[in-house]
């Protein structure tokens, strides 16, 4: 499929997939799926809060503009997706503009390194997010209830801990 420029309604469609951010208007700020903000009215531009429209399968390995294909992503992270890494590990990749994570709450403290090397995401209730690499890779045990397992070699190494 031949590369064009998106219509309104796929601008639209992207925008309104992103995920809100709880304190801000959704109407004119995102986040992308890797924690970046977004401004709505910073579409195309190279600023920390601009942002793309991002197909989500490249074009040149059979995406479409469907509105499923497509998402908002802040434009420097956008420029770092490479087609040829796809499927594109999102998991993998970290916030390069700005964040929101000194709004959130937390009993973890922020300058544990595990949080600042962006191996250990934040939800917005403050709790560690299942997803985050050091989870999977188990460095960061979980409990039941979504806290971190004292136990695991990241809390007794200092890595991740609490204020």
């Amino acid at each position: 499929m031949d590369r064009r420029k998106f219509t309104q309604d796929e601008k639209d469609a992207a925008w309104e997939k992103a995920a809100t951010i709880p304190g801000y208007n959704p109407d004119t700020h995102r986040q992308d799926q890797v924690g970046n903000i977004m401004y709505k009215h910073s579409y195309g531009k190279q600023t920390p809060m601009g942002y793309d429209i991002d197909h989500s399968k490249p074009l040149s390995k059979g995406g479409t503009y469907h509105p499923n294909n497509l998402n908002a992503m802040q434009s420097e992270q956008n420029r770092c997706d490479k087609n040829d890494a796809y499927p594109y590990p999102r998991s993998e990749a970290s916030p390069v503009g700005i964040t929101r994570y000194d709004d959130i709450s937390t009993t973890y403290d922020k300058r544990s390194s595990t949080i600042k090397d962006g191996s250990t995401l934040l939800n917005y209730d403050g709790s560690i997010d299942g997803r985050s690499e050091s989870v999977r890779s188990g460095d960061v045990l979980l409990t039941k209830d979504g806290m971190v397992d004292k136990r695991c070699s990241a809390f007794k190494s200092g890595r991740i801990f609490e204020k």
